[in-house]
């Protein structure tokens, strides 16, 4: 990019970062990404095989069911502009033990029992049944990978194995390990969790102070381990009318099965593999007797930040903070990019 361009540092090469500086590429500005560990990187909130977009609220938090509906098309444009075939339409079944309301804006589908059942076993006897069918699962690291691919094509600069170390939000000067401090004309932060570590930080400790980790679990559970009938045709949550959702088997990813109950804060101790089994498939069990064949499956976890105010973004200085990492930071990822790269502009 032509020097005269506003040279943007993004700090952090998850989803969040990653789709800042889409943004930012897009806009016409320079852009360098750095990245404590590996680009992509496997120990990052956003690494994973797949996630859920679907607009079904989480319990009071309605304005995440509103976020997914207006991501899900951006998706579609984003992944079609990188070439990458990282969205399958699955579908996802809502299957609530109570009626359903309609969710503003949407067009869900209430299944008849034998239908919802035929999609997942014990969803029959759940009257609050919908389908949303737009909706599916994005393939994460397919994704990472892509946009990686896309944007270093593009002329945007990446700095793996290279952690923020210290910024001024005033300045706009850059601390990044191994390298002598920078001004850049706007720094964003997408660090998630990890911006804890930043809390002394000139001019944004505040904000980064309050990012609290929290981990959760999933179960991935090969398809043959489930009779055929019992395996799941789609993706699903609200399960039993708990935070029981998941994904069922596409390609070579095995089903992923979430139980929301486990999660916990990222500051206590790792729950053992055993109890993470016990109790997923203990949950799921309600339902079909079938899966207490996640006692066999493998246990993953995944740390994710947990922040206080509503808004995607925070604003101090030349610095933009991304706020979004509330576990539904995957899915919204397009919003908080775009609501990231119009305030580090605006403030440049």
């Amino acid at each position: 990019m032509p020097d005269s361009q506003p040279h943007i540092l993004v700090a952090g090469a998850g989803i969040n970062g990653l789709m800042a500086a889409y943004c930012l590429n897009r806009a016409g500005a320079r852009v360098t990404v750095c990245e404590a560990g590996p680009v992509p990187n496997p120990g990052s909130a956003s690494h994973g095989a797949h996630r859920l977009i679907h607009p079904w609220p989480p319990a009071g938090r309605p304005q995440e069911a509103a976020a997914a509906a207006q991501a899900l098309p951006l998706w579609r444009t984003i992944l079609q502009d990188t070439g990458c075939s990282g969205f399958v339409q699955t579908g996802v079944l809502v299957a609530a033990p109570e009626a359903v309301d309609p969710v503003p804006g949407q067009q869900p589908v209430r299944l008849p029992p034998a239908r919802a059942d035929a999609l997942l076993a014990g969803a029959a006897d759940m009257p609050g049944a919908v389908f949303f069918a737009e909706s599916g699962v994005l393939l994460a690291d397919k994704i990472l990978m892509a946009l990686c691919a896309a944007l270093t094509g593009r002329g945007v600069r990446f700095l793996p194995e290279a952690p923020l170390r210290g910024l001024d939000t005033e300045s706009g000067t850059a601390e990044i390990a191994g390298r002598a401090p920078q001004r850049f004309d706007g720094i964003i932060c997408a660090l998630g969790w990890k911006a804890r570590q930043l809390a002394q930080i000139a001019g944004a400790g505040e904000i980064l102070a309050q990012f609290s980790p929290r981990r959760s679990y999933v179960v991935y559970l090969p398809e043959a381990e489930l009779p055929e009938a019992k395996r799941p045709r789609t993706a699903w949550t609200g399960f039993l009318g708990q935070d029981l959702w998941g994904m069922p088997a596409l390609g070579s990813y095995d089903a992923k099965f979430g139980c929301g109950l486990l999660t916990h804060s990222a500051d206590e101790q790792l729950l053992p593999d055993d109890e993470v089994r016990s109790k997923a498939a203990a949950a799921y069990s309600c339902a079909d007797p079938a899966y207490r064949a996640l006692l066999r499956g493998r246990v993953a976890s995944n740390v994710w930040a947990r922040f206080p105010f509503p808004g995607m973004v925070q604003q101090r200085g030349l610095c933009t903070v991304i706020t979004s990492d509330s576990g539904g930071g995957f899915k919204t990822a397009p919003l908080a990019g775009q609501a990231a790269c119009d305030a580090v502009l605006a403030a440049v």
